[in-house]
């Protein structure tokens, strides 16, 4: 079972399924991996629920003087792709582009 942190959170609970069940098919998860595999998990969530953001309301933004930004959500995907690859790379799993 995921940790109860991550129960309310139905993507990175999916994730973790799937994850779960291959790394231990393949003897790759130790007990101590577990926390290394909830927070993937759960920036996999973030990732996600960023670009259902990001596809509502755009990458960028406009401020009412005319200065245009980068939007929150694209900033806070990028940190959790970032985060993706790291943790993935610990897990010895895959990692996406």
């Amino acid at each position: 079972k995921p940790p109860a942190w991550l129960m309310n959170k139905q993507t990175a609970c999916a994730k973790w399924h799937e994850l779960f069940e291959e790394l231990e098919r393949r003897e790759q998860l130790e007990a101590i991996d577990r926390d290394l595999l909830a927070i993937y998990c759960d920036s996999w969530q973030e990732v996600v629920d960023a670009d259902l953001r990001i596809a509502e309301e755009g990458e960028f933004f406009q401020t009412e003087k005319g200065y245009i930004g980068i939007h929150p959500a694209k900033l806070k995907r990028d940190k959790a792709i970032d985060r993706l690859r790291t943790v993935a790379d610990r897990l010895g799993i895959g990692v996406i582009a």
